[in-house]
């Protein structure tokens, strides 16, 4: 369900749905934690929970996901790191987790929705070998990209640059806080994309 009003905390009777193998939710104003229960749902592929108001930091049972192809988080309240058990989802062909500029527009919601991670990207992120697009826009992340991303030759789509000049000034002064300060520089390794189409790093303190 899309641009909804659909509000309050993720059933947990949810997770009990045996085949439910997609479940779009996104941009709604679902709130609270997101159940430790869904990343164990059996048949679940599609998970779309975008543009809400979740909270709380993604858990290490999302290990337990092993057959989702599809993750959308972005624009929702997470924090703390992105943990590594998130490598663990071997399935996986599109991870979204930061902000886009689709819900930064002025007017489609009363309060601006962010992720605020802490920390980097997972060194481990190679272990995802299926995927083929990884967003991490606008949320928080410092340090460097790990080398082992450049070993991921299915990847197509590699986001984590900040958004500019989303909404006009004064949504520009409210994100700025939450921007990547992404560093270091694009080794040659960089050759190991051999199916890259969109590469984004604006923004950032790469040379």
């Amino acid at each position: 369900s899309y641009y909804n009003q659909i509000s309050g905390e993720i059933p947990l009777s949810l997770t009990t749905l045996p085949n439910l193998v997609s479940f779009y939710a996104d941009d709604n104003k679902l709130s609270g934690n997101i159940p430790d229960g869904i990343w164990s749902m059996p048949s679940l592929k599609y998970l779309g929970l975008r543009g809400n108001r979740l909270t709380g930091s993604i858990s290490s049972a999302i290990a337990n996901a092993k057959g989702l192809e599809q993750l959308w988080l972005g624009n929702n309240h997470l924090t703390g790191p992105i943990p590594d058990d998130i490598c663990e989802m071997t399935n996986l062909k599109e991870l979204s987790l930061g902000n886009g500029n689709r819900s930064m527009a002025i007017g489609r919601y009363p309060a601006y929705q962010y992720n605020v991670f802490n920390g980097s990207i997972p060194n481990n992120i190679n272990k995802l070998t299926n995927l083929e697009s990884l967003s991490l826009k606008t949320c928080g992340l410092s340090g460097t990209i790990p080398n082992t991303l450049y070993t991921m030759s299915n990847l197509k789509e590699f986001n984590v640059g900040n958004a500019s000049g989303a909404g006009g000034p004064e949504l520009t002064s409210q994100i700025i806080t939450y921007f990547n300060h992404i560093s270091g520089v694009i080794p040659s390794d960089v050759v190991g994309l051999i199916n890259l189409e969109r590469f984004g790093i604006a923004g950032n303190e790469i040379t």
